[in-house]
C-alpha cells in the first residue's frame, strides 16, 4: 500500500480499517494527534486506559519494556494502542529487536511511531513502509485550509460557509491547532445553530482581536513586559501583521492621550 494523506488515514480508521502498524510523519503534529486521539477513542475503553494506552518517547526508550509490552495478551481489551514519539531520536544501534517485531506485528497492538522527519530509507522505518502504513501529514497551504476547517466543521455537525472559512483562515493564520481553536469558538458561540457564516466569525474573532489589543497597550502603559508580550503573540498568532499592530497600539495611545487632554 502507498502513502497514506490524513484524509485518506482517517477515512480506513473511521471504517474500522486499522492497521496493528503506522508510521505518522510530517510537519504536522496537529493532525498526527488528530489521528491519535481517533484511534484511542476506538480502540481504548476509559475504564481500561490504563492498560490498554500507552505513550512512550524515542530519546528515553527502554526497548526491553517496549518489547514485553508488545509481546504480551492486553487485558480487558482485544487490541491496545501503543504511541512512540520522537521514534527518529531511537538509538540505531538498539533496533533489531524491534525491526524484527514489526516484521510480524501482532494484530492485539496497534503500533503508532511518529516522527517530524524520518529517513524512510532506514531498515526501521522501511520495514513498516512494508508491513504497516505510512501516512505523510504535509503541511497544508492556505487554500487547501478552507476546505480542511469545512470537512473539521462537518465531522463536528455543523456546516461552515466558505466565507466563514476564509474568515477563520485570515484570523487564525495557518497553524492547525489555533484554526481548529478558533473553529471550537465559534461553534460554542454558535450553539444549536447549525449553520456557521461570515458574521458569526466576525463577531466571536473580531472581539478576541480586541481584547488583545486592549490588553497589550494597557500592559505597556503598566511596563508588565511578560502581559505585554502574550498579548503579542495572540495577535501575531491570529495572523496580524507586525506594522498594523504597531499601528494599533500607535491609535489607542493616541486615543489614550487625547482623553488624558480633554
Amino acid at each position: 500500500m502507498g502513502t497514506l494523506d490524513y484524509t485518506e488515514a482517517m477515512v480506513q480508521i473511521d471504517q474500522g480499517d486499522i492497521s496493528p502498524l503506522y508510521l505518522f510523519y510530517g510537519e504536522e503534529f496537529f493532525l498526527a494527534e488528530r489521528l491519535v486521539t481517533r484511534l484511542r477513542t476506538l480502540l481504548v475503553r476509559p475504564e481500561s486506559a490504563e492498560l490498554t494506552y500507552y505513550r512512550f518517547y524515542g530519546e528515553e526508550l527502554n526497548l526491553a519494556e517496549l518489547l514485553d509490552l508488545l509481546h504480551s495478551i492486553p487485558f480487558f481489551a482485544s487490541r491496545r494502542l501503543v504511541i512512540l514519539q520522537h521514534s527518529e531520536k531511537l538509538k540505531k544501534g538498539d533496533l533489531a529487536p524491534l525491526i524484527a517485531y514489526c516484521q510480524q506485528p501482532l494484530e492485539t497492538n496497534c503500533l503508532v511511531f511518529l516522527a517530524e522527519k524520518p529517513n524512510l530509507k532506514d531498515p526501521l522505518y522501511a520495514t513498516i513502509a512494508r508491513q504497516g502504513r505510512v501516512v505523510h501529514l504535509r503541511r497544508l497551504y492556505r487554500n487547501q485550509l478552507t476546505r480542511w476547517l469545512e470537512q473539521e466543521a462537518r465531522q463536528l455537525g455543523y456546516r461552515l460557509t466558505p466565507e466563514a472559512a476564509s474568515a477563520l483562515v485570515e484570523q487564525g493564520g495557518e497553524q492547525l491547532a489555533l484554526l481548529y481553536s478558533e473553529l471550537q469558538k465559534v461553534i460554542t458561540y454558535c450553539g444549536r445553530q447549525k449553520q456557521i457564516t461570515l458574521p458569526d466569525v466576525q463577531a466571536v474573532g473580531g472581539n478576541d482581536k480586541m481584547h488583545s489589543i486592549f490588553d497589550l497597550t494597557d500592559a505597556l502603559a503598566r511596563r508588565q513586559i511578560g502581559e505585554g508580550l502574550k498579548a503579542l503573540n495572540r495577535l501575531l498568532a491570529y495572523g496580524e501583521p507586525p506594522l498594523l499592530i504597531l499601528r494599533m497600539i500607535t491609535r489607542q495611545f493616541r486615543l489614550l492621550w487625547q482623553a488624558k487632554v480633554y
